[in-house]
């Protein structure tokens, strides 16, 4: 996305390298908004792209639901996580799932209420899957798939195919 006067858009779309550079942009001269609204109006930019993203990876973990490459078991999620294996993880906005874990033994402890030592495990689940260039949707817990807290989309290889090769699912 870029922002600016107009005719100033593809002269800096030429000179740009950066490979993601959203395509619209901000039309006008930024000078005379407040950072309230260069956001707003950015965002109004980019949600759909966004909207339509995460579609995709809910469709995506619909899809492969049952097939052993998706959880909503905080557990299994947590030392995934941890281990770089998720590829997409959806948190409930505002659900707090307390507990510990252990890297060494891959344990995960729960706990209804916060305890000394405890961490939001969805928090940790999230910030390991971002760690490793996952993606995490953070959404209103009726949007997370299987109406759980928590929902993953695990890295996975695919079956060898007929001609002996393997494909990456990403």
């Amino acid at each position: 996305m870029t922002n600016g006067v107009e005719n100033i858009h593809p002269i800096y779309k030429q000179a740009n390298t950066y490979r993601h550079l959203f395509e619209k942009g901000i039309a006008g001269s930024p000078d005379r908004l407040s950072s309230k609204e260069l956001h707003e109006r950015a965002w109004g930019i980019m949600q759909p792209f966004f909207e339509q993203s995460k579609a995709v990876a809910v469709s995506e973990y619909k899809q492969l639901a049952g097939s052993g490459h998706t959880s909503n078991d905080i557990q299994e999620i947590v030392a995934n996580a941890y281990q770089g294996k998720i590829e997409v993880l959806f948190v409930a906005l505002g659900l707090e799932q307390w507990g510990t874990f252990n890297p060494d033994i891959g344990r995960v402890d729960l706990h209804e209420k916060a305890q000394a030592c405890d961490v939001d495990l969805s928090d940790f689940a999230a910030a390991h899957t971002l760690i490793h260039q996952g993606t995490v949707y953070a959404v209103k817990p009726e949007k997370v798939p299987d109406s759980s807290a928590v929902a993953a989309v695990f890295r996975h290889e695919r079956h060898q195919h007929e001609h002996g090769h393997q494909s990456r699912i990403t």
